[in-house]
């Protein structure tokens, strides 16, 4: 997502309380998504009482439940989905992400039972369950994946955050780095940046002193220039740091492989997670892809991929429809024909598929 601004950046009051607050405390909400974050992706069927309905209970679940959790099981966070194509139309799910496999630990034993600490924060959720049972009765089916491949969004976060730090500093000879050397595509940081690089250029350039009135100048133009791109990648950390959004699209692939004589599911996985994937994504913009293994379990012959999109309209661009691929995607595939042949020689995969909307 892209925010507008004038010259000088017109923010909403209350988002520059909340800035404010932010930068005084040195901390964003939420959590970025990177290697080694644990994801539990839960099914949910849900038989309904007479005169309710599943948007009753999902309204619950978002409202109600979804912040308790966040509250109760600290480290957290849980998105409430609701199921869109593939095998999850009609059905309602639950993303819990843990941003480590300590983290999960502290509520989760090696053996899948539940700590302590895990039934203490349950006792919290009591009269939450009560209120839904009041709408039906819901049985949970669950599966826990490990993130093996580094996501874009943790490259993102990790570049917001140097620009935040670099805008606190009072040097006025160092310029930042660009978007573009990070990979990151954004045309306002872009102009931000270029801005500040080149006012400090002709600062130094220039030779005047520090008590030249046309030093103090440029040294006021490239402060007002910092303070705005602190306030712009301070609101761009705050969205990047949670790990989904509402409306966002979360394609989950589960991928059951059958490989050529002679590989090995190490192989074809490495194959998949550090060429494939990473040159795909190249030529599709808007995209993250999370590549996962069960946690805690040994490989076996699957595996999972989740595209992820902030909106259907982003994913539309190139899957308008349900198992239909567009012109986009189709110009994507063609740029890496040889990996699919390779990837043909390794093994051949089958996907079962649901997509779901971040409610």
């Amino acid at each position: 997502m892209y925010f507008s601004f004038t010259r000088k950046m017109r923010i909403p009051k209350f988002l520059c309380i909340l800035i404010a607050g932010f930068l005084l405390t040195g901390s964003l909400p939420g959590q970025t998504l990177h290697k080694g974050t644990v994801i539990e992706c839960n099914e949910i069927g849900v038989t309904l009482l007479p005169g309710k309905t599943l948007e009753d209970y999902l309204d619950v679940l978002v409202n109600v439940l979804g912040p308790a959790i966040e509250e109760a099981y600290a480290g957290t966070e849980v998105f409430f989905v609701e199921g869109n194509r593939g095998n999850a139309e009609s059905k309602v799910g639950a993303i819990w992400v843990f941003p480590s496999a300590e983290v999960r630990d502290l509520y989760f034993a090696q053996d899948g039972s539940r700590t302590q600490a895990w039934q203490k924060a349950s006792e919290k959720l009591d009269p939450i369950r009560e209120q839904l049972a009041e709408i039906g009765v819901g049985a949970r089916n669950s599966m826990t994946w490990e993130v093996i491949n580094e996501p874009r969004s943790a490259t993102a976060a990790d570049y917001y955050d140097y620009l935040i730090e670099y805008c606190s500093k009072e040097n006025l000879s160092e310029v930042p780095v660009a978007p573009a050397a990070m990979g990151i595509s954004d045309p306002l940081l872009e102009k931000l940046v270029r801005d500040i690089s080149e006012t400090t250029g002709t600062l130094i350039e220039s030779g005047y002193g520090k008590e030249d009135p046309r030093y103090k100048e440029y040294a006021s133009r490239i402060r007002s220039a910092k303070q705005t791109l602190r306030e712009a990648a301070t609101l761009l950390s705050i969205e990047e740091k949670r790990a989904f959004q509402k409306g966002g699209s979360f394609g989950y692939h589960k991928l059951t492989v059958t490989l050529e004589e002679g590989v090995t599911m190490q192989q074809y996985l490495d194959f998949y997670s550090k060429k494939y994937i990473p040159e795909l994504v190249k030529y599709m913009e808007g995209i993250e892809v999370l590549i996962m293994v069960p946690f805690g379990k040994p490989l076996k012959d699957q595996f999972v991929y989740v595209n992820y999109f902030r909106s259907e309209s982003s994913r539309d661009q190139y899957w308008p429809e349900p198992d239909v691929a567009s012109d986009r995607y189709d110009e994507a595939r063609n740029k890496i024909k040889s990996l699919l042949f390779e990837q043909l020689e390794l093994g051949t995969q089958v996907d079962d598929y649901g997509v779901w909307i971040i409610q």
